[in-house]
């Protein structure tokens, strides 16, 4: 599944107003609820499921980049919504640094295999550091589409 793919406009926040990593995720998930892709009344099954992953080992893969992400039966399928935090976030990270690019993902408990090749494919995706400036530098949620579509079409 493409990042493209699961992603809107309205599921991309420029910039994140949050000033630590749980309050990044929370941001992200009300954009998933204001988006109707989580169900407000599932909110806190989905921010607990979210947490509870990170509390156990961090989703900041280093580069300025984290993929909080838990399973969940209150989507039906993979939902995701990015923000893009201009000073970043500590999400303790593998490399230590801020994380300035963050992709929450909810995932059904039923698609846990593509749940994990998601995941595999947004971390190659955003391993390429240009692409990561491109889309720090983009400025509205409009531009980062753009730019993430521009991408991941040449990638097919």
């Amino acid at each position: 599944m493409r990042l493209i793919d699961l992603l809107s406009e309205d599921r991309v926040r420029v910039p994140l107003a949050a000033s630590d990593r749980d309050g990044a995720i929370m941001e992200l998930l009300d954009l998933l609820v204001e988006a109707g892709a989580v169900p407000a009344a599932g909110r806190e099954e989905v921010a607990a499921a979210v947490l509870k992953r990170e509390a156990s080992q961090t989703t900041g893969l280093g580069g300025g980049v984290a993929i909080p992400h838990g399973l969940s039966g209150q989507v039906e399928d993979v939902v995701a919504a990015l923000g893009i935090h201009p000073e970043g976030v500590d999400f303790q990270a593998v490399d230590g640094a801020p994380v300035r690019l963050v992709i929450l993902l909810v995932v059904p408990p039923n698609m846990f295999q593509a749940h994990i090749r998601t995941l595999a494919g947004i971390a190659r995706l955003l391993n390429d550091g240009r692409l990561r400036r491109e889309i720090l530098a983009a400025g509205d949620p409009a531009k980062v589409m753009h730019i993430l579509l521009a991408r991941e079409s040449a990638a097919v």
